[in-house]
């Protein structure tokens, strides 16, 4: 078998069919080793994460409730009993998912730039499902390590 692609996974759908057996030895002939070169097929399910959650994002969206949102790094999806039926493939799907708010980033980050780690809380309690910031400021700047900089903030949403 090859081997597989990095960020790629693979689901067999069919047992591998032996296509071409060749010995190095002809039948009878005495020798203390014996190399068997195997040739085979099988039908295989290729996908990478990225693309398995493209899908189910475009899925479930309408279905999600308003104001919320997917995140690939907090959403696990399993792949079960993939099957092929009448040239098309069907499979289980569990999606395990936190939901996220939906809101203006860069509206945000220009409303709470310049300002006081303490002073943000007002800017961000009225984002749905908001419990909590923890504030790093990366590289420290002196004499100003309790406010937020001008530029290149960034929000990472962490689910509880």
């Amino acid at each position: 078998m090859t081997a597989t692609t990095p960020g790629k996974k693979t689901i067999p759908l069919t047992d591998l069919q032996i296509t071409k057996k060749t010995f190095d030895k002809n039948i009878g002939e005495e020798s203390t080793t014996l190399n068997l070169d195997l040739e085979g097929t099988l039908d295989t399910f290729v996908y990478t994460e990225q693309d398995l959650f493209s899908l189910v994002d475009v899925e479930l969206k309408n279905k999600l409730p308003s104001g919320s949102t997917l995140k690939p790094n907090s959403t696990t999806i399993k792949v079960e009993s993939l099957q092929k039926k009448e040239g098309e493939y069907q499979a289980n799907i569990t999606v395990t998912a936190s939901l996220f708010p939906v809101f203006d980033e860069e509206k945000l980050k220009q409303v709470v730039k310049g300002k006081s780690k303490d002073k943000i809380r007002p800017f961000l309690d009225p984002i749905k499902g908001f419990t909590g910031a923890d504030i790093k400021i990366t590289p420290p700047i002196p004499l100003l390590t309790n406010y937020l900089p001008l530029r290149n903030i960034e929000f990472e949403l962490i689910a509880n």
